[in-house]
């Protein structure tokens, strides 16, 4: 389990005039951010946090998420400990530019280039072949990757101040519903990270999920967008 008691307590502070509240939460900060003009000063405090391997709950253009850094193994350890979640089922990983793929997979198709053009920034979620520098935590039983660029001004803010991509989930335990405010977050799970992002409002549908490993195209989850749409921009 996660010890609760390496994260130190942090007092009610105000910076820049935007305050940053404890609640009722033992060890979290939860920060209010604008969505349409995130505070950047804001976000750094809580980018640091998630760099040195720290969880944190935020805001994206589906569900609120919960996230570790992408590329550090304790981390995402540490995300399915949270989440009780079987180590078989991959997260997704969030990445801030699409360019940022040809540091996380290989094998990559034109059907790629095709679907993203359309739907990136979005809520569409490409597996592919992964490269090495891909935490064999992050890829559950299979060997591809699970990428998503968000369409989310807090989410990449936090992706850029942080530096390194996102391993993400839902803010939930497996199994709980997909939260689309800070108040549907189980209070157990706002108190077992250091930092929360409160940006208001998702839209509260998860991503479609498409496979595109050897140039083929699979749809294993549909959800933001239709399958139909998908069929459509692909052929």
């Amino acid at each position: 389990p996660i010890n609760s008691s390496t994260y130190q307590p942090i007092n009610l502070c105000v910076l820049r005039g935007e305050l940053l509240y404890l609640s009722s939460y033992k060890n979290t900060m939860v920060i209010k951010i604008n969505p349409q003009c995130p505070e950047i000063e804001l976000i750094k405090k809580a980018a640091l946090s998630l760099k040195e391997g720290n969880p944190l709950i935020f805001p994206t253009d589906t569900v609120y998420g919960l996230g570790a850094n992408g590329i550090d193994p304790g981390a995402i350890r540490k995300l399915f400990e949270i989440k009780k979640r079987e180590e078989t089922k991959p997260f997704a990983l969030l990445i801030g530019k699409r360019d940022d793929v040809y540091k996380y997979c290989k094998n990559i198709p034109p059907l790629f280039f095709v679907l993203t053009k359309r739907f990136w920034p979005g809520a569409l979620t490409v597996v592919m072949d992964t490269l090495a520098i891909v935490p064999k935590e992050l890829l559950g039983e299979g060997s591809g990757v699970a990428l998503r660029m968000p369409d989310s001004k807090v989410a990449l803010a936090l992706l850029k101040q942080a530096g390194v991509p996102i391993a993400a989930s839902s803010a939930n335990f497996s199994g709980g519903i997909d939260p689309a405010i800070v108040d549907d977050i189980s209070d157990k799970l706002m108190d077992m990270v250091p930092f929360v992002i409160d940006g208001g409002r998702c839209p509260g549908v998860p991503s479609t999920v498409v496979d595109l490993r050897g140039g083929v195209l699979k749809i294993l989850r549909e959800g933001a967008i239709s399958a139909e749409e998908i069929n459509r921009v692909a052929y």
